[in-house]
């Protein structure tokens, strides 16, 4: 039986490539953009993308408290937003495919004064996991991190 996806084509630009290179194409168009992401998104919608952004968090009706998964997000502009709206008792997750993008997104919560308390988590300076950093007290857990000194773990899978 032949795998009949070595034969795919599909488009990337202007070009038919192999199906089975799309996604590394793709992923090094973004990584080479990074960091200049929202400057390319201002020229080419000709700032139109900052509209559509405040609508987003307008008709999302987040409040203090909830959690936001910012799926896809990039450099990291909608999650520092949403993260305002949240605040101390919400959480935001920023996710994405392309590491640059992740990279980009982490300098911008680091300049925008968030701590990294570690791995993938930020917080603000004021968050009790931000003051556990600093104090020593910070503690690992299946979820990530906690200021919850535990004793037993259980684990399954």
């Amino acid at each position: 039986m032949s795998n009949n996806d070595d034969n795919k084509v599909t488009h990337f630009g202007y070009q038919q490539v192999p199906w089975q290179e799309k996604q590394q194409r793709v992923a090094g168009v973004f990584r080479s953009v990074a960091a200049k992401y929202d400057v390319m998104n201002d020229l080419i919608s000709m700032g139109s993308h900052r509209v559509l952004k405040r609508m987003t968090l307008e008709l999302a009706g987040v409040r203090p408290g909830h959690r936001v998964l910012d799926l896809a997000g990039g450099t990291g502009d909608l999650a520092i937003k949403f993260s305002r709206l949240v605040g101390d008792t919400g959480q935001v997750v920023l996710a994405d495919i392309n590491d640059a993008m992740l990279s980009v997104g982490r300098d911008r919560l680091i300049d925008a004064g968030y701590v990294h308390v570690g791995m993938d988590h930020f917080a603000t300076p004021e968050d009790e996991l931000a003051r556990a950093l600093a104090d020593g007290t910070l503690r690992r857990n299946f979820m990530g991190y906690t200021t919850q000194a535990g004793t037993q773990l259980l684990g399954f899978g």
